[in-house]
């Protein structure tokens, strides 16, 4: 699991931008300054017996926050979902989770995280309720199914709790 968006197609299947990058994305820089940079990373996700599938990631990055803007364009793409691995346990302390429809709030070590979806209006924000080994400790994917193929999301170090 990655940060980032999954598809359903029309069988009903997800398939993960993160199982899915065989080629060399195109990356584009769209703005730098010393407070902000802004980049455009389009993947081209070719599949033998299913229609081609393009994710253009808009990622925004500022201090203390990333903005990114995940589209999914193809045929069979009927649903996206948004990805978000959860530093659950860091081999030492539990991550204190503060979760609400669309945002969710992380506080370890006296440092907090917190990651939000922006521009959905149906959904929620779910845990898949897997613990997954990571060289960081343990991490549990929470995922939030947009409407449509586009979402808007924030990672940020402000907004813990």
């Amino acid at each position: 699991y990655a940060v980032g968006p999954a598809w359903k197609d029309a069988e009903g299947n997800w398939t993960k931008l993160a199982d899915e990058i065989n080629n060399e994305p195109t990356v584009e820089i769209l703005e730098e300054t010393s407070s902000k940079a802004k980049i455009r990373i389009t993947y081209l996700i070719k599949a033998e017996d299913k229609a081609d599938v393009t994710v253009v990631e808009e990622i925004t990055v500022k201090p203390n926050e990333v903005f990114i803007e995940d589209r999914v364009y193809g045929e069979d793409v009927k649903q996206v979902r948004i990805y978000y691995p959860m530093l659950a346990f860091n081999g030492k302390d539990k991550t204190k989770v503060q979760m609400d429809r669309m945002t969710l709030r992380m506080e370890l070590e006296n440092k907090n995280v917190s990651f939000e979806i922006l521009n959905s209006l149906e959904g929620k924000l779910t845990k898949t309720g897997e613990s997954l080994k990571h060289r960081n400790g343990l991490v549990e994917p929470v995922y939030f199914d947009v409407t449509g193929t586009s979402a808007k999301y924030r990672i940020s170090t402000e907004g813990g709790y």
